[in-house]
């Protein structure tokens, strides 16, 4: 399979695999998925009082496309504020990513993953 140069960017180059302990102060995760079902993503957040996002991290299980979708993600959502969070919908990352046609329900899973974390984020105490 071909991926186009945003994939291979972003699975190959990635800069923010990883994990962060959720136990501290100013921190979120947020897990979708299930291994077992073939598609994972846990998603970690550290943020500051202002709500600033400082660090964004996930570990996922899926197909390169889901990999490169959760670093994309956290890629927009790392150095903005918690209520400032980009519109981002399953057309858009079906188009960025170049997801094949076969492939089409990891867009839906990652806009899944996205909404996910935006509704965690807007029931964070401010």
């Amino acid at each position: 399979m071909i991926y186009n140069e945003l994939v291979t960017r972003c699975f190959f180059q990635s800069q923010h695999v990883g994990i962060l302990d959720c136990s501290q102060p100013y921190s979120m995760c947020c897990k979708v998925g299930e291994v077992i079902y073939g598609s994972a993503i846990d998603y970690y957040f550290f943020f500051n009082e202002k709500r600033f996002i400082l660090t964004a991290r996930f570990k996922a299980y899926g197909n390169p496309y889901l990999i490169a979708g959760a670093e994309w993600i956290c890629q927009q959502l790392q150095g903005s504020y918690m209520d400032d969070y980009p519109p981002i919908n399953s057309a858009m990352l079906i188009e960025k990513l170049g997801i094949p046609k076969a492939h089409y329900p990891i867009g839906v899973f990652l806009e899944k993953s996205y909404l996910s974390i935006v509704n965690q984020m807007k029931s964070q105490e401010k």
